[in-house]
Order: C-alpha cells, then sequence, then structure tokens
C-alpha cells in the first residue's frame, strides 16, 4: 500500500543516515574512544637537543584506566637515518609485573603489564602515569641549505582525546632557529618563545588519532650526528605555505558541499520541478473521474509514471471479479470462470491470460499455494515473476504513452544524487587517508558536511519522480483529479453526507481504492456508511476480510526472493606534513 512505499522510502533514508553517521564516528576515532580502556589526563613532553645533533626525550603521560585493563601499550617506529638508544620506562601510581614485545634502536613496542589479570578500575577510573626517557641520533637533518628538527611528539595511533599537552624544546646555542611550524594548525595551540632557543608548545583538546608534530627550521650546523635532507629551505617553505592554504580551502570547499545540499535540491526544483498551475473546480471528486484499468491509474497517479506495484495486481484481480472471469472461492482463492460477456481492457486481460491462467490449478488460482510452490524452487519462481514483470512492463509502457509527465529534471536530480552518493565518499575518503589527518577539526566539519550531503542524495533519490520533473498540463489535472477523488475515499464525512447510490459504486470504488493503495480506508468508510449493502457485492468477500489483499499483494514480493536466493551464494621522513620522526601511539589494553 501508498503507506508502506513511503515508510519504506523514509527507512531507506533513516538508513542511509545511520550508514553516514557511523562513517563520521569511525573517521574521527570516537569507536576508538570509546572501546578504549583508558583516556589521556594531560601530556607533558621535554625535548632537549645537544651540540652533537642528539636529541634528549623524556616523556610523561597521565592516564586513567576507566574499563578492566591489564596495562600500557606504548609504540614508535622511527624513520630511515634515525636511532634510539638510553631507553628508559617507569610507572607511577601502579606497579610493573613484565614487560614483553620489542625494544631495538628503531623504536619500540611494549606491553606493559600492571597486573596479573583484569583489573576492575574505581568508579573513578584508576590514575596512572608514565615516563619515558630516551635519546634520537639522527633527528638534526642537514639539507642542501638549510638544517631542521622535526619531530612528531605525538601519534597518530592514540584513540583518546588529549585535554592539555605541553611540549618544551630546548636548543643549544649553535641552533639559530628562525621559523617554528606546527601541525595541526586547526587545534587550539600557541607556541611560546621562553629565550633565544627555548620554546614551549601547548595543544589543548587534541582529538583521537590525531597526530602533533613540530618543524624548527635554522641555518646549516656543523654537528656530529645528523642525517640528511634532499631538499632545500625553498621546498619546506612550500610546503609550509601549501598546508596553511589547505586550512582555508578546507573552509571553502566545506562551506561549498553544505551549499550544495540546498543549492542541488531547490535549483533542480525550481529549474524543472514547477508544476503548470491548473484550475480544479472542486477540491474533491465524488464520482471516478476517468475510465481507466486501475492497473493505469496506479502506474501514473500512486507510482508517478512507473510501472505499477502489488495494489494494481490486487485492484486488476478485482475488477476481474467484478467482470465475471474470476470469483472468490475459499480461503482467499480465486476460481477462473467463463466470464459475464463483459469487455476486458488489455491490462486485464494480459493479467488474466499471462499470470492467473497459467498459474492456475484445477481452475483456482491460490495465492497461498503458489508461494509453497515457490519454495526452494527458483525456477518455478522465476517463471511467476517473469510473467508479473511482462504485464507490468506492459502497463507501464501505456502509461508513458500518454506524455503526462516531463522526466528531465528528475533524470538530472537521480544522476546527481548517485554521483553524489558514489564520487563524495570516495574523494573524503581519499582525502582522509592522504592529508585529512593534519587537520582533524576540520575533518570532524568536512566528514559532517559530507554527511549532510550524503543524506540529502539519498533524499533526492526516493523522492516522486515529479517533484524535480514536473506534469504536462493534462497530466497534471488527471493527476490532481485522481488525488482528489482518493481524498474523498479517506474522507468519511463526505461519504457519509453523500454516500454512492449503489453497490456498483461501491465496488468500483474499492478497485480504485485499491489501485490508489487505500483499500483498508475504503472498507472501513462503507462499514461506516452502511455494512449491510456489502451483502449484495460480487465483491462481498473483500469487503468483510482484508486477507485477500494481503495473499495477492505478498505475493510478487515472495517469487522475487524466491527467485534470488541461489544468485546470492554464488612522504618520507622530514618532508612533507606529518613526516616527523617519532610519533606511534599509546594506549592501553
Amino acid at each position: 500500500m501508498k503507506s508502506a512505499s513511503v515508510l519504506l522510502k523514509i527507512l531507506i533514508v533513516i538508513g542511509a543516515a545511520v550508514v553516514g553517521l557511523l562513517g563520521v564516528l569511525w573517521i574521527n576515532g570516537y569507536f576508538d574512544v570509546w572501546s578504549s580502556v583508558l583516556k589521556v589526563d594531560r601530556v607533558v613532553i621535554d625535548v632537549s637537543v645537544d651540540s652533537s645533533g642528539i636529541a634528549h626525550i623524556h616523556e610523561r603521560e597521565f592516564y586513567t584506566f576507566v574499563k578492566p585493563y591489564h596495562g600500557l601499550a606504548p609504540h614508535m617506529n622511527l624513520p630511515p637515518g634515525v636511532e634510539m638508544k638510553d631507553f628508559k620506562l617507569s610507572v607511577r601510581g601502579a606497579k610493573i609485573l613484565k614487560k614483553i614485545g620489542t625494544l631495538n634502536n628503531k623504536g619500540f613496542d611494549l606491553r606493559i603489564y600492571l597486573n596479573s589479570g583484569y583489573t576492575t578500575p574505581k568508579p573513578s577510573g584508576d590514575k596512572v602515569t608514565m615516563d619515558m626517557s630516551y635519546d634520537v641520533i639522527g633527528g638534526v637533518q642537514i639539507g642542501k641549505d638549510f638544517a631542521q628538527f622535526f619531530h612528531k611528539f605525538w601519534g597518530k595511533d592514540t584513540p583518546s582525546w588529549v585535554p592539555v599537552m605541553i611540549v618544551t624544546y630546548t636548543f643549544a646555542p649553535i641552533y639559530k632557529i628562525q621559523d617554528v611550524f606546527t601541525h595541526p594548525t586547526d587545534v587550539t595551540h600557541k607556541i611560546a618563545k621562553n629565550g633565544d632557543n627555548s620554546f614551549t608548545i601547548i595543544y589543548h583538546n587534541l582529538p583521537p588519532n590525531s597526530y602533533a608534530e613540530a618543524r624548527f627550521v635554522f641555518p646549516k650546523v656543523n654537528v656530529r650526528y645528523f642525517s640528511n635532507l634532499n631538499k632545500n629551505l625553498n621546498d619546506v617553505m612550500k610546503i609550509e605555505h601549501s598546508y596553511s592554504n589547505g586550512t582555508k580551502w578546507i573552509w571553502i570547499v566545506g562551506l561549498i558541499l553544505l551549499a550544495l545540499a540546498a543549492v542541488i535540491p531547490f535549483g533542480t526544483f525550481y529549474l524543472f520541478g514547477v508544476e503548470p498551475k491548473i484550475n480544479l473546480h472542486s477540491e474533491y471528486e465524488r464520482e471516478i473521474p476517468y475510465k481507466d484499468p486501475p492497473a493505469l491509474v496506479n502506474s501514473i497517479v500512486k507510482r508517478i509514471v512507473s510501472n505499477p506495484d502489488s495494489d494494481a495486481f490486487a485492484a486488476t484481480i478485482l475488477s476481474l471479479i467484478n467482470k465475471g472471469y474470476l470469483s472468490f472461492a475459499e480461503e482467499s482463492t480465486f476460481k477462473l470462470t467463463n466470464g459475464s460477456g463483459k469487455s476486458l481492457d488489455e491490462s486485464e486481460k494480459l493479467l488474466l491470460e499471462t499470470v492467473i491462467k497459467p498459474f492456475a490449478i484445477k481452475g483456482t488460482f491460490d495465492p497461498e499455494q503458489l508461494k509453497q510452490s515457490m519454495k526452494g524452487n527458483i525456477t518455478f519462481s522465476k517463471k511467476f515473476l517473469s510473467a508479473y514483470d511482462t504485464w507490468k512492463s506492459q502497463i507501464g509502457a501505456s502509461a508513458d504513452l500518454r506524455n503526462y509527465i516531463i522526466t528531465y529534471g528528475n533524470a538530472v536530480a537521480k544522476t546527481l544524487a548517485v554521483v553524489v552518493m558514489i564520487i563524495l565518499p570516495i574523494s573524503f575518503l581519499a582525502w582522509m587517508m592522504m592529508s585529512g589527518r593534519a587537520y582533524p577539526h576540520l575533518l570532524y566539519l568536512f566528514s559532517l558536511a559530507t554527511f549532510v550531503d550524503w543524506v540529502a542524495a539519498w533524499i533526492m533519490l526516493v523522492l516522486p519522480k515529479d517533484v524535480f520533473g514536473k506534469w504536462t498540463k493534462i497530466g497534471r489535472e488527471y493527476f490532481l483529479r485522481w488525488k482528489n477523488f482518493e481524498k474523498y475515499l479517506k474522507d468519511y464525512s463526505l461519504i457519509k453526507e453523500k454516500p454512492p447510490e449503489s453497490v456498483i459504486l461501491w465496488d468500483q470504488y474499492l478497485i480504485y481504492g485499491t489501485s490508489l493503495g487505500i483499500a483498508k480506508e475504503v472498507v472501513k468508510a462503507i462499514k461506516e456508511v452502511d455494512p449491510n449493502i456489502m451483502k449484495e457485492s460480487n465483491l462481498y468477500p473483500a469487503w468483510t476480510s482484508i486477507y485477500w489483499y494481503s495473499s495477492i499483494s505478498r505475493l510478487p514480493y515472495y517469487a522475487m526472493a524466491n527467485s534470488t536466493q541461489s544468485s546470492s551464494s554464488g612522504g618520507g621522513f622530514g618532508s612533507s606534513v606529518g613526516g616527523g620522526f617519532g610519533g606511534g601511539g599509546r594506549g592501553g589494553f
């Protein structure tokens, strides 16, 4: 029925929105945060670079365990040309039972056990501080005409927000710092210069799975320990300039995406979907507006000039009963009869000859028996579905020939929707993997803009074709008169005020009400007006029970489900943003 079709479309949009929302949460690391056993409270890092080129690094990380846990899991992998030595690790607030994993001059990947089994934290959480110190050789890079110290002091594999991160750098006097660049720039932070060669970088609310790094640029120096960088100062300045400009462009693109979510639907509507004005004499139609067969009315009005649905199937069977070619038998089965001599429309004749008779058994068309025959019988299901689809296609073609609707705008809208649904998520994911983590806050805003466009595209896809297409003047009048007739059938007070004068008209109301998807409303209306009149009707069983409708309308879907069952089995260190040494991740297990 019509309400079921609308409900299905609503569920499709809700489903798409849920998928999109889950994607936003996943991309921004919220699932990792929710599944993590700990959260980071504060991070304090001290880095001292001596005159030989060795960087002495001391990290203090303050954690709260919020779920049952074993311990801590820090890891870091250094790039080629950079090595680590003199690694030390200690924990305050808990006792280290054992350490396992790898530890060498290229980094570490450790499991720090704080208990022999899972420990359940206190309601307020268990506070633990991890101290790590190590020396790094090769962190100072000598380029073609400059030198730099490019340190990733926080890695993107940490599934926690970091409320406060304080990083202090102290350089020996031989390093004449000219520029300091930090990444990311879109997260609240500040750089304070404590002296000629001392700097403090403070980040607030660094998002989960985000890295943070600092690049210090200075003239070439003569140090014992260094690594080579095949770039000049101009190369680095271009990289940093491009990164800073990226913030602006991401804002611009994000705002454009949000604007497109409104501009594309409304623009397409106003360009192609504004309907011609029609002056109807009445708000309601008490008489059947046109002498078209119910299947064609369903195809044009309910399906907006598309192939008919199962309501057309049910309505045509009622029409065949009304004309004497079928009759109700026991338990909502239909017996073939010789006919009353009344002429059949092409849609009725085609259904009778291609769907009803070939699948009737001993002169009886039994939907429930057909469903049983379809179970596990793919060939039989496909045979029925083929006959049914042939009938639908013929009705749909007849509706198209009326030229009642101009669908160019609908085609444009649906094409744009599909493009957005495919291209936009792929483009966003590609951008996120290549450089999105360099802009964690903008990544969140950009993902929300993508989500809005994603949902808007799905809404455009499921909207009826006459939203972005438009009716011709004749088609619009045809559509509106039938919709006014539908209003009359659904308005019990109007029917009570002036009910049909004969049972013949009531039967026609039921047939066309079924084709419009409101069979239940019509049955309810006559029960309120005059329940006794139903006894005179050829469609008496249809008036007394809605089971016949369910039995017929579900048959095509059952055939479809059974006919498809079998088919389902069949940049390097030191160059680009994000290229600082260090990083890795901090977490628990």
